[in-house]
Protein backbone atom coordinates (compact mmCIF):
# COMPACT_ATOMS: atom_id res chain seq x y z
CA UNK A 1 0.00 0.00 0.00
CA UNK A 2 0.80 3.61 -0.23
CA UNK A 3 1.64 5.31 2.52
CA UNK A 4 -1.16 8.21 4.07
CA UNK A 5 2.00 10.31 4.43
CA UNK A 6 2.58 10.04 0.29
CA UNK A 7 -0.79 10.35 -0.49
CA UNK A 8 -0.91 12.97 1.53
CA UNK A 9 2.08 14.98 0.56
CA UNK A 10 1.96 14.35 -3.25
CA UNK A 11 -1.29 15.16 -2.78
CA UNK A 12 -2.89 11.45 -4.59
CA UNK A 13 -6.15 10.88 -5.21
CA UNK A 14 -8.17 7.81 -4.87
CA UNK A 15 -9.19 5.90 -7.97
CA UNK A 16 -12.54 4.08 -8.60
CA UNK A 17 -12.82 0.79 -11.07
CA UNK A 18 -14.40 2.90 -13.56
CA UNK A 19 -11.81 5.77 -13.43
CA UNK A 20 -9.29 3.36 -14.65
CA UNK A 21 -11.19 1.65 -17.20
CA UNK A 22 -9.64 4.20 -20.03
CA UNK A 23 -5.93 3.24 -18.66
CA UNK A 24 -6.77 -0.07 -18.65
CA UNK A 25 -7.65 -0.69 -21.97
CA UNK A 26 -5.04 1.51 -22.90
CA UNK A 27 -2.37 -1.12 -21.23
CA UNK A 28 -4.14 -3.79 -22.38
CA UNK A 29 -4.20 -2.75 -26.18
CA UNK A 30 -0.44 -1.07 -25.94
CA UNK A 31 1.52 -3.40 -24.48
CA UNK A 32 2.18 -7.29 -24.97
CA UNK A 33 2.94 -8.32 -21.59
CA UNK A 34 3.88 -6.96 -18.37
CA UNK A 35 7.63 -6.53 -19.24
CA UNK A 36 6.75 -3.97 -21.60
CA UNK A 37 4.75 -1.76 -19.21
CA UNK A 38 7.59 -2.19 -16.89
CA UNK A 39 10.28 -0.93 -19.46
CA UNK A 40 8.00 1.75 -20.23
CA UNK A 41 7.59 2.75 -16.96
CA UNK A 42 11.50 2.80 -16.02
CA UNK A 43 11.73 5.61 -18.82
CA UNK A 44 8.97 7.56 -17.84
CA UNK A 45 8.18 7.56 -14.06
CA UNK A 46 7.80 11.13 -12.71
CA UNK A 47 4.91 11.81 -12.62
CA UNK A 48 3.17 10.78 -9.40
CA UNK A 49 -0.53 11.00 -10.91
CA UNK A 50 0.19 8.56 -13.48
CA UNK A 51 1.93 6.16 -11.06
CA UNK A 52 -0.93 6.77 -8.87
CA UNK A 53 -3.37 6.24 -11.05
CA UNK A 54 -1.34 3.18 -12.41
CA UNK A 55 -1.31 1.74 -9.16
CA UNK A 56 -4.54 1.59 -8.88
CA UNK A 57 -5.28 -0.27 -12.28
CA UNK A 58 -2.50 -2.67 -10.86
CA UNK A 59 -4.67 -2.83 -7.85
CA UNK A 60 -8.18 -3.41 -9.11
CA UNK A 61 -6.91 -5.44 -12.49
CA UNK A 62 -4.20 -7.29 -10.45
CA UNK A 63 -6.03 -10.79 -11.97
CA UNK A 64 -5.20 -9.85 -15.76
CA UNK A 65 -2.40 -7.85 -15.00
CA UNK A 66 0.28 -7.89 -12.08
CA UNK A 67 -0.66 -11.36 -10.56
CA UNK A 68 2.54 -11.37 -8.57
CA UNK A 69 1.54 -7.68 -7.24
CA UNK A 70 5.76 -7.01 -8.78
CA UNK A 71 4.59 -4.03 -10.73
CA UNK A 72 2.44 -2.29 -8.33
CA UNK A 73 5.23 -2.48 -5.59
CA UNK A 74 7.67 -0.94 -7.92
CA UNK A 75 5.20 1.85 -8.18
CA UNK A 76 4.56 2.17 -4.82
CA UNK A 77 8.57 2.01 -4.29
CA UNK A 78 8.77 4.99 -6.87
CA UNK A 79 5.95 6.96 -5.30
CA UNK A 80 7.58 6.99 -2.09
CA UNK A 81 10.90 8.07 -3.31
CA UNK A 82 9.18 10.65 -5.04
CA UNK A 83 7.76 11.97 -1.93
CA UNK A 84 10.87 11.46 0.09
CA UNK A 85 13.20 13.48 -2.88
CA UNK A 86 10.21 16.58 -2.71
CA UNK A 87 10.88 16.67 0.89
CA UNK A 88 7.80 16.31 1.59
Amino acid sequence: MISKQTVSSLNLKLYTKTGCHDMFHDINTRYKNLDELELDLKSRQEDPETLNKLWWVLNYHSEMLDQSRKLRAIVETKLESIANTTGC
